[in-house]
């Protein structure tokens, strides 16, 4: 694969990992047919296809699973050696891509702020996800650093922690049992509860919490951020 392109790989790492042209197309901030292309192009270098499809619906090939692995590993030592021949230089810049829990949206924008008030020339890349697609996004070297809650064991990652996370149950101030001093698991279970999307971890956390009280969720709404739950619950 002499002629192949970091951009190529680039696209195919992304469309690899979401097993779509289309995830790829926004995480990357381009069209789906230059997607395509960019795949098309480097299916001709490799001699075979690298992706099957069938439907809508996209698996790798075995080509295509080789090609993962290499590709990733090239690209994690292309960013590496950018950033040591950057130190070398004494220029602090370059492109910092980071992951945040949608519950970041309260207090990453000024942790943010500082951080550019000091460091201006380096462009941040910014993603809000859940829990498990920010892991997703770590395994596959798609960001530098993850701001969650619970990060996840093992030798390839390095935690520090920075703040405490509570998780609270909040209803609407009619609500029968908003003045309540205790909640027992089981009133809260009866509820109709509007909850975080499977994957958050506040999601995982309430679902766990029950399953030990031996309670069930009567989940009447799934929102994809805590700012939608807050909404929906103040609607009443």
């Amino acid at each position: 694969m002499r002629h192949a392109t970091l951009r190529q790989l680039k696209v195919f790492v992304s469309a690899a990992t979401h097993l779509s042209f289309t995830r790829a197309a926004a995480e990357l901030h381009l069209t789906p047919p230059a997607v395509s292309i960019q795949i098309a192009q480097l299916e001709r270098e490799a001699g075979q296809p690298l992706f099957d499809r069938l439907g809508r619906k996209l698996h790798l090939t075995r080509a295509g699973a080789t090609l993962l692995r290499s590709s990733t590993a090239v690209l994690t030592q292309v960013r590496t050696a950018g950033e040591e021949l950057a130190a070398l230089r004494g220029v602090e810049g370059g492109v910092l891509n980071v992951g945040v829990i949608s519950a970041g949206d309260y207090f990453f924008p000024t942790l943010l702020a500082q951080f550019r008030s000091r460091h201006r020339a380096v462009q941040v890349l910014l993603g809000v996800c859940n829990r498990d697609e920010l892991i997703r996004r770590l395994d596959h070297n798609l960001v530098d650093l993850a701001v969650m809650s619970e990060p996840p064991e093992g030798p390839h990652f390095a935690a520090t922690p920075f703040a405490t996370h509570p998780i609270v149950v909040i209803a609407a101030p009619g609500h029968r049992l908003a003045r309540a001093r205790r909640l027992p698991l089981a009133a809260i279970a009866r509820e109709p509860l509007i909850a975080r999307e499977p994957g958050s971890l506040t999601r995982s956390v309430m679902d766990e919490t029950l399953r030990r009280a031996r309670q069930k969720a009567s989940i009447a709404i799934e929102a994809a951020s805590n700012e939608t739950v807050k909404q929906v619950v103040a609607a009443g």
